[in-house]
């Protein structure tokens, strides 16, 4: 998953502040001052808020103003010129099927950071590598215990460290290819 921040193109001084946000100097010319509007994804909120901090303590006459909320309605903010930053994490093809109506020509998408999907297993456990079609049949229910793998005769557990919802429609998608969970895993 890619999590992306979009400025509308006309705004490209955001760009710079934007880059500023993520230096370790945050220089910002002086010349700017008053507030910075960013709306989306808390997937992104959590990952920016150390940096806006730090650019807020650094820019005392740029006022950063945050609302959490989700991808669509950052996008929706922007387009409408409500917003100067929108900040999503949901892929860009999935909202520009979903928001249709957005001229997305005129906005201009920078990646930040990429989401990931790891699979850990214990350090006792002889299996150190899984392919993608190992993990879709542990997932799946399919293979019954690390056995299948070279390992030990032990079932499968799986913790999935979710902290919302999207996170397992991910896993849905991405792993199992729309098809649901073991019963074998908890959240």
């Amino acid at each position: 998953m890619f999590v992306y921040i979009f400025l509308l193109m006309r705004r490209y001084f955001f760009i710079y502040i934007l880059i500023a946000l993520f230096c370790s100097n945050f220089i910002v010319s002086p010349l700017y001052a008053g507030e910075i509007r960013l709306v989306g994804s808390s997937t992104v909120a959590l990952a920016i808020k150390g940096a806006l901090e730090s650019f807020s303590e650094e820019n005392p006459d740029i006022k950063v103003k945050l609302d959490v909320s989700n991808s669509g309605r950052g996008v929706r903010a922007l387009s409408d010129g409500k917003v100067d930053i929108a900040m999503i994490s949901t892929p860009v093809q999935v909202l520009k099927f979903r928001i249709a109506h957005i001229d997305w020509d005129r906005l201009n998408a920078l990646k930040i950071a990429e989401r990931k999907i790891v699979f850990i297993t214990h350090k006792d456990n002889p299996v150190t590598h899984l392919t993608q079609p190992q993990i879709y049949n542990i997932l799946s229910g399919r293979a019954k215990n690390w056995r299948a793998f070279g390992g030990d005769d032990d079932i499968f557990w799986l913790s999935v460290n979710m902290h919302r919802a999207e996170y397992a429609q991910q896993l849905k998608t991405l792993c199992l290819k729309g098809n649901i969970l073991t019963p074998n895993w908890r959240a």
